[in-house]
């Protein structure tokens, strides 16, 4: 095999797995500490989000881009990202749309559609409190709260903007989230707040950490200052493999 074909077949293989671990990226949340009062998220602005990305395993080191676009319209949201690698184009897509509740988004369809399968849909009814997978025919019961792998980011931003309080050092957060055929607990730790350079310059961050039972570790940065915005998430386990996503462009949508 070339080393051109050994790259593809890498990128095939790796891609795919960035944009499920980031894109990223729930009973009723919980804080270690008892929530402030008042109202507990507010969806940020509608907006785009471009991403640079960057694998590395062993030796080899790849790049790609990703997108996400957030919609928020009255009381529904929709969110939509995309990824590609360099040499192989597109590889996956997914997105989530429901409404918004007084305690965050409360999703209704979430798909994901990878290079070369078919798409597959999760469907949430909310007043049954039942939701189907399209991949495997299955149903399960779920409790308020539940997020899937594509809204899940953006009920942190929600959080995060209603109650910047509850995003200091030391505060956790737990997460129930569905994907295309299970549902997983999430937990987050706020670590700490730091300050970083992108293309759009100094980019000052709250930091959130997970790790699963595996050992994967999953990193993302909301900046304040930016409505909250994620801009910049990092994925690494025990084998060497890491995945980086930094943001580099923001359009208001």
């Amino acid at each position: 095999m070339t080393p051109d074909n050994k790259q593809t077949k890498f990128l095939r293989w790796l891609f795919p797995l960035v944009c499920s671990i980031i894109l990223v990226m729930m009973t009723p949340y919980t804080l270690a500490d008892t929530p402030a009062a008042g109202k507990t998220v507010s969806p940020p602005p509608s907006v785009n989000l471009d991403y640079v990305v960057r694998a590395n395993y062993s030796a080899m080191s790849i790049g790609g881009t990703s997108n996400i676009k957030w919609k928020q319209s009255g009381s529904e949201y929709a969110t939509q990202s995309s990824a590609r690698g360099n040499l192989v184009g597109q590889l996956l897509d997914t997105s989530s749309k429901g409404i918004i509740g007084t305690k965050g988004l409360k999703p209704s369809l979430f798909t994901e559609k990878r290079r070369n399968r078919d798409e597959t849909r999760t469907t949430f009814d909310q007043d049954s409190k039942a939701l189907k997978f399209s991949d495997s025919g299955e149903s399960l019961f779920f409790s308020d709260g539940i997020q899937d792998q594509a809204s899940i980011v953006w009920q942190l931003v929600s959080m995060a903007r209603a109650q910047p309080e509850n995003f200091t050092p030391g505060k956790k957060l737990t997460f129930m989230v569905s994907g295309r055929n299970r549902i997983d607990q999430w937990d987050f730790t706020i670590v700490d707040e730091i300050t970083f350079l992108t293309s759009l310059g100094e980019i000052k961050a709250v930091h959130l950490i997970r790790t699963d039972k595996k050992g994967k570790t999953t990193e993302v940065w909301l900046a304040p200052d930016r409505e909250w915005y994620p801009v910049k998430l990092v994925f690494f386990d025990k084998k060497g493999l890491r995945l980086e996503q930094i943001i580099k462009k923001i359009t208001p949508g």
